[in-house]
């Protein structure tokens, strides 16, 4: 019995051991388990995490309202796209395991285009979103460029590429509306196509064959006009900057007997080098990035681990280090899109005289009721602003109506009140032929000022601003009488309006518009052509148009040459004046004489300050700006006369809008 129990109490206890060994087990599986999936959970958490601060960094750095942005695609790490902007110098990550085969960026929109495989994405501010899928997968170009085989025109609609079949490239493009895509161009065997880039109103686009050799062709297909070819250079990095200009640089080949140097040129559409740029100092062959207004180009100097930006006249704008990672390749660059223009305006003068002129074919007449009506819809409007209404005006005219008030304190920027005075006025009272409106300050001075300004005229700007008639930028009803501004679908905080005040980068640049409807002010008047728009002193009404064209934009004389102004007896003189002051500069410079602050607002410019000379015979101003000191001198033997004043404080204002004036 002993034994028995003996037997009997070891196989309890070896069962018992069972029990708790495979409880334990389990226990330990179960914690095991528990702490794995709590890793992978943690794990998709953070990955989650990265992914929306990706997302916020995005959103942030395409909203920002600085000037400048550059995009720098990376060749060495994980993150394949950053962004950074010229003024903080951050870096920010934009995109995560990119194809290789990019478009080029579009200021305008905020948007590229990249296709992997035969998948065309779209990318900007939000997550890249899938558009199309290609029956020809794209070819990558036989060299690194910011357009290898890929360019989307700035209205979006056409995607042209370069596919290869039977060792045989031809340019195919996708119509993004319809979908539909065609064969655009038929290749020859052994010919390489690249440097795709659409002209700026989309309805051709231009390319190179082997690099030595420029095409251009309609959408349809058709060469518009011969190659062109320079001899003993190739083609890179082209852009399409005007209808009749060509930014691009070339190389020297082998045949060529100079040594090799590359340089950005400017070509136009027979081949004719406009200008010359030799800003590379042994870096090889850099890809050029032209800002959307033509003005500036930007380089990547791999040696100084800088980007470069140049104007056209071979004057360094800024210089940028960037702290990067991998191999650097230019791939956007912004810095405004220049003045608005109106549609096929591009070789053509829009003057305050055309611009404002229209022909009333009967008189405007109206009732004592419709008088009525008008005048309190006017009045109505303008409560929305401080309005002196001791000192409104309003009256009917054969061309429509006329009204006239001051502007008392206000918050709001008197351009932005008179620029939706007339929209609302046109908005609310859809059968007025032409309207003539005169805004003045508290004291009386006038602001600015339309003639017999059109309803066509202004739905002409509006739908070049905004692509909506002037009747969509307001809801009009009961509870809204003289209109509320329409909120943007995609950005509810932002109205229509405010397009015609603010450039889209945020910044505020009423100028390109307020030309656009010949807007006028005493001593200042718009000169605008198809590329420029800025403003001069009216007393320059003495030169014809060829002389001011002659005056600004030549390559020999341009606003701020020393040589400009020599007929009206006013000279410019500039100086450097690198990260100083303007007291510190006056100090070095001027230390004889006392600076008064202007009477006008400073814009674009650093600091602008009247320089006492303490004479009758001369009078100065300078203006520091882009670490540049400019002196604006008027000097009269016989003495300066009160217009001479005016002049040459004029012209200071010009000078002092021009920077804003130019960058729409």
């Amino acid at each position: 019995m002993d034994v028995m129990f003996g037997r009997r109490g070891i196989i309890r206890l070896a069962v018992l051991a069972g029990i708790v060994l495979l409880l334990g087990l389990s226990a330990f599986a179960a914690v095991r388990w528990y702490q794995r999936d709590q890793t992978e959970q943690e794990t998709v958490d953070a990955a989650a995490q990265a992914a929306a601060q990706l997302a916020a960094d995005r959103l942030a750095f395409f909203t920002t309202t600085n000037r400048l942005i550059l995009f720098h695609s990376l060749g060495e790490a994980s993150t394949t796209l950053y962004g950074s902007n010229t003024l903080t110098q951050a870096l920010t990550p934009l995109e995560t395991d990119q194809s290789d085969l990019y478009s080029n960026y579009l200021p305008g929109t905020q948007h590229w285009y990249t296709v992997t495989g035969q998948t065309v994405w779209r990318h900007g501010s939000d997550a890249a979103v899938t558009v199309a899928s290609l029956t020809q997968a794209p070819v990558v170009a036989d060299a690194v460029s910011t357009q290898p085989s890929l360019a989307i025109d700035a209205s979006e609609q056409y995607l042209a590429w370069v596919s290869r079949l039977d060792r045989v490239e031809s340019i195919r493009i996708l119509n993004l509306e319809t979908l539909e895509e065609t064969e655009l161009y038929q290749g020859e065997t052994a010919v390489r196509y690249s440097n795709l880039t659409w002209s700026p109103d989309g309805t051709e686009l231009a390319f190179t064959a082997n690099h030595s050799k420029l095409i251009t062709i309609t959408t349809e297909g058709a060469e518009t006009h011969s190659p062109i070819s320079l001899p003993f250079h190739e083609f890179r990095s082209l852009t399409w900057l005007t209808y009749d200009q060509f930014g691009t640089v070339v190389t020297s080949t082998d045949a060529n007997p100079e040594p090799f140097q590359p340089k950005v040129i400017v070509l136009n559409r027979q081949g004719d080098v406009m200008e010359e740029h030799a800003v590379f100092e042994k870096i090889g062959v850099p890809t050029v990035l032209w800002s959307a207004d033509g003005d500036q180009f930007m380089f990547y100097d791999p040696w100084r681990n800088t980007f470069m930006v140049y104007d056209r006249f071979d004057r360094l704008i800024q210089s940028l280090v960037v702290a990067a990672p991998g191999k650097l390749v230019p791939f956007g660059y912004q810095a405004g899109t220049g003045p608005i223009v109106l549609e096929n305006t591009t070789q053509t003068e829009l003057t305050p005289d055309t611009t404002t002129t229209t022909t009333v074919t009967e008189p405007f007449e109206v009732s004592a009721d419709d008088w009525e009506r008008y005048n309190n819809t006017v009045r109505n409007i303008l409560k929305q602003w401080g309005v002196d209404f001791t000192t409104y005006r309003f009256a009917t005219t054969d061309e429509g109506i006329q009204v006239s008030f001051h502007l008392t304190a206000t918050t709001e920027p008197n351009e932005l009140v008179f620029i939706q005075t007339i929209l609302q006025i046109f908005a609310t009272l859809p059968n007025l032929p032409s309207i003539n409106i005169i805004l003045q300050d508290s004291t009386g001075n006038t602001l600015w000022e339309v003639d017999r300004l059109s309803l066509g005229r202004v739905n002409d700007v509006s739908q070049l601003v905004t692509n909506r008639t002037v009747d969509e930028l307001f809801v009009i009803n009961t509870r809204n009488p003289i209109g509320k501004r329409v909120a943007k679908p995609n950005q509810p905080e932002h109205h229509f309006v405010g397009d015609f005040v603010y450039s889209q980068f945020g910044d505020y640049n009423p100028y390109p518009v307020l030309a656009l409807l010949g807007a006028t002010t005493p001593t200042q008047q718009f000169f605008t052509t198809g590329q420029f728009t800025l403003l001069h002193p009216s007393t320059l009404s003495i030169k014809t148009i060829d002389d001011r064209t002659t005056l600004f934009y030549t390559t020999e004389t341009t606003f701020l040459s020393t040589s400009a102004w020599s007929d009206f007896g006013i000279t410019i003189e500039s100086s450097d004046a690198p990260n100083v002051t303007i007291e510190q500069w006056l100090s070095v410079s001027r230390p004889d004489q006392v600076a008064a602050l202007p009477s006008f607002t400073v814009r674009a410019p650093a600091d602008v300050r009247q320089i006492a000379t303490g004479n009758d015979f001369s009078a100065e101003y300078v203006v520091l700006a882009d670490n540049t000191a400019y002196v604006l001198t008027i000097q009269r033997d016989n003495g300066l006369t009160d217009a001479d004043r005016v002049l040459l404080q004029s012209l200071t204002e010009s000078f002092s809008l021009l920077y804003a004036i130019q960058r729409y």
